[in-house]
């Protein structure tokens, strides 16, 4: 009894956050919950109509496919989704390289990169299985078994099922590169309130592959293609290695994978096909199109305070203390709502005797937030960006009032008397003091060697020359230029828009959070002129105008270094400088476009706000610049 009582008395009270980040947990996973369940009903669909009709629309078929999606998609299907999800939610940031090697080996090696890939490779390999065996189990004349038993080899495998086996893995594995490179997992938050149905409907329509485009379709196209020609022209090379490598291990599995098969044909090619699409569509079609809106559509906050004790007010408020930055996206999106709001804004600025109004609490809070947010952009990332550079002994400081010792080398002796006149000279060429201007001998030995160095390299230059025009000249030769040329150039676009992408995620806040946090401020700072009656929000503003302007002047500060580092950046430097501007355009534009409403909201009264010469002169220029722009 007593050891019941002291565990009772040991379990601390849940404080209010803690219960509020439980509602949040809790809608949360009732919305992931509801994705797994329809994401299984639709793959399962979709591999029991497929599957069924290859197989001759028979009920047998139907019934094997479905038990068969059913039991693999834990295995196949779910785990796609739950490691696309773990990379939307977080904010993962890579090493801030710019060579070529580094930034591929570290886009596709990280932790995050392997766990999707893994299952990436798991799906295509266990969704090919399944289409295979139930084939096979509805039409043997389709001899798409496990097993091609042999009276020797009673475990041998079939090369048919192998062949679709690696084909589906390798296709899945590539798609999931693909999405890696291209910074596909991205998540997008949605700028208005859209019914959960209608948004998974849309995204779903927009996933759908279409030609034309780079997608799934022509990635998986172009993998059957070259994987179908490479298996037939290196197969028999192949398995003989394997088997001549393994020390006879896969001998009685793989035996006569090594000699001619007259199953394995081009018919073995439209059932690849008919894997391909299978997979796309029952393992590629939830997670892209319905997984951003289950993950990032706002929560209903109406349920939320049905079963909370706190008022409306009190969520935000305590919510915006969360240290979760996932959460804060969904309070975030709430508080944006009541801001343009007339009738739910009333109750932030509604004042008792007892406390004051909510609107201080909530305007601190986000004031919090973009200090954070601020000093995570002057410090480049933080504890990550300090702890990765290497310590640098501060430069030595040299006193004026100290007398300059001249050093030399007293250890020296003197040349001999005995020495004849080109021995001390020579001596005295290496040895003596540093000369301003090297001697007359060697200097013009400097001048022929970098005459003749000019020459090699323009001679170089025009045998290359020569060279490329006669290739060019060649009909092949200048298709394989230009195709390799195109490549080359589409590799350089890839490596600027990747090195900005890290540098922005390594060191920039996320820009949706201050594009909100500008817009609530804004909404708030308009509405008080008639709704704040005691001014709480008029005693701030000059502080948060303040940090608004020292927070774009930072933007423009990490921009210039951006760019500076861009134009140093070699191949790709072009598409890195169009990448910054285009990036630090949007957190910059809503820093000004904050500070422009809430002058034209005060007009003239505005000047009653004293701030710093320099915050001073930044806010006039900010309103400068857009009254000089409106007339154009």
């Amino acid at each position: 009894m007593s050891t019941q009582q002291s565990g009772q008395i040991a379990r601390p009270a849940a404080t209010p956050l803690s219960r509020i980040e439980s509602q949040y947990r809790s809608a949360l996973a009732q919305r992931w919950l509801a994705l797994v369940v329809r994401s299984a009903v639709f793959s399962s669909g979709i591999i029991t109509l497929i599957v069924s009709a290859r197989a001759g629309a028979s009920v047998k078929a139907a019934v094997l496919s479905l038990l068969a999606a059913l039991a693999a998609y834990p295995f196949a299907i779910y785990p796609i989704l739950s490691s696309r999800r773990a990379i939307l939610i977080s904010r993962h940031t890579a090493p801030l390289n710019s060579s070529l090697i580094s930034l591929f080996s570290s886009s596709l090696f990280s932790s995050q990169s392997i766990r999707y890939l893994s299952a990436h490779l798991s799906s295509g390999a266990i969704l090919a299985a399944v289409y295979a065996i139930v084939l096979n189990l509805a039409q043997p004349i389709n001899e798409l078994g496990c097993l091609a038993t042999t009276p020797r080899h009673p475990l041998h495998l079939n090369e048919r099922f192998i062949f679709l086996l690696f084909g589906n893995a390798g296709m899945m594995l590539s798609l999931g590169v693909w999405d890696l490179l291209a910074r596909r997992l991205q998540v997008s938050w949605p700028t208005r309130n859209t019914p959960l149905a209608a948004a998974v409907q849309n995204g779903l329509l927009a996933a759908i592959p279409v030609p034309g485009e780079t997608n799934s379709l022509t990635i998986s196209s172009v993998w059957l293609g070259l994987y179908s020609l490479s298996y037939f022209a290196v197969r028999k090379r192949v398995w003989i290695f394997l088997l001549t490598h393994t020390f006879g291990v896969l001998r009685p599995f793989m035996i006569n994978f090594t000699k001619p098969s007259r199953s394995l044909g081009v018919s073995i090619i439209p059932h690849l096909l008919v894997s391909e699409v299978i997979t796309i569509l029952a393992a590629r079609l939830p997670p892209i199109g319905a997984i951003t809106p289950y993950l990032s559509l706002p929560l209903n906050f109406e349920g939320l305070r049905r079963k909370s004790p706190f008022t409306p007010e009190q969520q935000l408020s305590t919510m915006l203390k969360s240290k979760n930055p996932y959460y804060l996206h969904f309070t975030l999106m709430e508080l944006l709502r009541v801001s343009h709001n007339p009738s739910r804004r009333q109750a932030l600025f509604a004042v008792t005797s007892k406390t004051q109004p909510p609107i201080l609490a909530i305007w601190e809070d986000l004031l919090l937030h973009l200090g954070r947010a601020h000093q995570t952009l002057i410090s480049r990332g933080g504890a990550r960006t300090a702890s990765s550079a290497p310590a640098s002994r501060p430069a030595p400081v040299q006193d004026t009032h100290t007398v300059q010792v001249r050093q030399a080398n007293i250890f020296r002796p003197a040349p001999s008397a005995k020495t004849s006149g080109i021995t001390r000279s020579l001596q005295s060429a290496l040895e003596g003091p540093v000369q301003s201007a090297p001697p007359a001998l060697l200097a013009k030995a400097q001048t022929l060697a970098l005459d003749a160095r000019g020459k090699a390299e323009a001679k170089a230059v025009e045998w290359q020359g020569e060279v490329m025009g006669r290739v060019e000249k060649s009909e092949v030769g200048g298709t394989v230029l230009k195709e390799a040329r195109g490549v080359w150039a589409g590799i350089g676009e890839w490596v600027g828009a990747e090195w900005v992408e890290r540098n922005a995620k390594g060191s920039l806040p996320e820009v949706v959070v201050i594009e909100r946090i500008m817009d609530i401020f804004a909404s708030l700072a308009c509405a008080s002129l008639e709704e704040d009656t005691y001014g709480y929000v008029q005693q701030v503003l000059p502080a948060t105008l303040e940090i608004i302007v020292r927070h774009r002047s930072a933007l423009m500060a990490f921009e210039s270094e951006l760019m500076m580092g861009a134009s140093h950046l070699g191949r790709g430097n072009e598409r890195a400088q169009r990448d910054v501007k285009a990036k630090m355009a949007v957190p910059i534009s809503a820093c000004e476009s904050c500070i422009r409403r809430i002058a034209d909201a005060f007009g003239e009264s505005l000047v009653a706000f004293r701030f710093p010469p320099a915050v001073g002169g930044a806010l006039a220029g900010i309103c400068q610049t857009r009254t000089v722009a409106q007339p154009s």
